[in-house]
């Protein structure tokens, strides 16, 4: 990819191929600004085997290393108290909680606790609970408390700010007057970005007395003055714009305006199609696409809520979005770990609708047969003890995973499966994960947090560890790593298998599924 940009803000794209020992220019467009589109391929480097030999004695160490850390882990988790779903949430945190709840039983309490994140329920600490609880009148309904009662703004630390800015006189006198505020803002907060390289946030109170910080650090002590005040405000997001509400609609401040002008946005509608792949029947936002503004020549990402939010959700409407030039990003993930993307630039203009395609590049050719795995091979499961792994599945494909208890990439990958349980469940095909042995099975001691599961999995044990063996020796495995996942059938070929942690692994096997119907 080539892009370059001139003094007068015109942008350049290129979209090439590379050759062995050439690049060739496609595509150019330099007609406007910030347009263009692009196509290429994100291949990850070869994995390399850097795991040193390791002895049967060092490898039962190990072994017995891990039992004891479970241990001390379950021991831990069992101090945790139970109560309200406020003080489970808090898991180690359950004292600031029970803190805040007996010191101040009622309404107010879990509008606050109900404002802030699962996280901040495991480590906020007890003074800035009260800090924000004793400083802040009486909260009405939810949206108060979103919005004036929360002592979160962005992803700054939470601390102890609001008996700092209600008790300032120079603020108070902006009550209802969120304007005034912004005003007072741009003439008293300097800003300044070069000394902030990690783009670390100040605390509201730490602005206030310094009166000097960086654009992020500023716009978040507006919205917490705003909220000291009684303001309802919040930083929009998916935007990132400082916003107080008015009349029932969201007003924007825009710092870097002339005093006095008013804040009026331009904006559009940005309206995509979709032409439903072999694969992908309805994009997500994050997995499959995303969209960035294009700001002061970076990228500005439009961060949409993780849980709901697709191609059908904001674009086969249409989205308004503030006038200017964005970038749509689409990527489809292959086994292998490579992304076939597709980038790119639209300009939405003010009152007007701008439309385009949404590309899901697809994968050439179908699916091939990349080895043989014997599907007569023996486990022990459940509730039957040994049998073959035919005599679970029936005839045709199956899933077969070879996983470990209580690491982060066999729980990552059965999170990504729990995913897709719907698809999962209409193929209606087993599902067999194998553990090692049953020491490693009964270190399985988290199974309850992967409820979500498929109702095709089948758990179980590989018997004297032939069928990791096998696969290993037929797959070429040149780590022991796991998780390792396949695709089989009963007529023993192999038509997909990854190996390691991986991104997106049920939309993998539903993606070569849905080539094998």
């Amino acid at each position: 990819i080539l892009v370059w940009a001139s003094k007068n803000g015109k942008f350049g794209f290129a979209k090439m191929s590379v050759g062995r020992d050439k690049l060739v220019v496609v595509k150019v467009n330099k007609s406007a600004n910030y347009v263009g589109s692009a196509d290429f391929d994100l291949v990850p480097p070869a994995e390399r085997n850097t795991i040193p030999y390791q002895t049967d004695e060092q490898i039962e160490h190990n072994k017995q290393r891990f039992v004891y850390e479970d241990s001390l882990r379950h021991a831990y988790v069992a101090t945790f108290h139970k109560g309200n779903k406020f003080v489970e949430g808090s898991r180690g945190n359950h004292a600031s909680i029970e803190g805040l709840l007996l010191r101040y039983p009622g309404a107010k309490s879990d509008y606050l606790l109900s404002t802030i994140s699962k996280k901040d329920l495991r480590d906020c600490p007890l003074n800035v609970l009260l800090d924000h609880f004793e400083n802040t009148g009486e909260i009405a309904s939810q949206e108060e408390a979103q919005y004036i009662l929360c002592p979160r703004v962005s992803n700054e630390l939470l601390t102890p700010w609001r008996s700092v800015l209600t008790k300032a006189e120079d603020l108070n006198t902006f009550r209802g007057d969120p304007e005034g505020l912004a005003e007072w803002v741009r003439r008293n907060i300097q800003t300044e970005e070069a000394w902030n390289p990690q783009s670390l946030c100040m605390s509201p109170a730490g602005v206030y007395n310094a009166r000097l910080a960086d654009k992020h650090s500023r716009d978040i002590f507006y919205v917490a003055a705003a909220r000291s005040l009684g303001i309802k405000a919040r930083l929009d997001e998916v935007t990132e714009k400082v916003q107080y509400l008015k009349d029932g609609t969201w007003q924007d401040v825009v710092f870097e305006q002339e005093a006095g002008e008013p804040a009026v946005m331009r904006q559009g509608l940005l309206r995509t199609t979709y032409e439903e792949s072999a694969h992908i029947e309805n994009p997500k936002y994050y997995s499959h696409f995303s969209i960035s503004k294009v700001v002061n020549g970076g990228l500005q990402l439009l961060n949409y809520p993780e849980e709901n939010s697709d191609w059908a959700g904001l674009l086969r409407e249409g989205q308004t979005l503030d006038e200017g030039s964005y970038l749509l990003v689409t990527g489809t993930r292959q086994a292998d770990g490579s992304v076939l993307a597709h980038l790119e630039f639209l300009p939405v203009f003010n009152g007007a609708t701008t439309e385009a395609e949404m590309q899901m590049r697809e994968p050439q050719g179908g699916v091939q047969i990349i080895g043989e795995f014997n599907s007569e091979n023996v486990y022990s499961d459940d509730t039957e003890g040994e049998k073959t792994l035919l005599s679970t599945t029936g005839r045709g494909y199956y899933v077969l995973g070879l996983i470990t208890p209580n690491q982060e990439p066999t729980n990552h990958a059965l999170r990504d499966i729990a995913a897709c349980r719907n698809e999962l469940e209409a193929w209606g095909q087993k599902i067999v994960l194998l553990f090692k042995d049953n020491e490693e099975k009964a270190r399985f001691t988290n199974r309850s947090e992967f409820q979500g599961m498929p109702n095709t999995v089948v758990w179980g044990v590989d018997v004297d560890g032939k069928i990791n063996s096998e696969v290993e020796q037929a797959m070429n495995l040149t780590t022991p790593n796991r998780p390792v996942f396949l695709i089989c059938d009963t007529f023993n070929r192999v038509v997909f298998c990854v190996q390691g942690y991986t991104i997106g692994l049920g939309e993998q096997l539903v993606s070569v599924i849905k080539k094998l119907e």
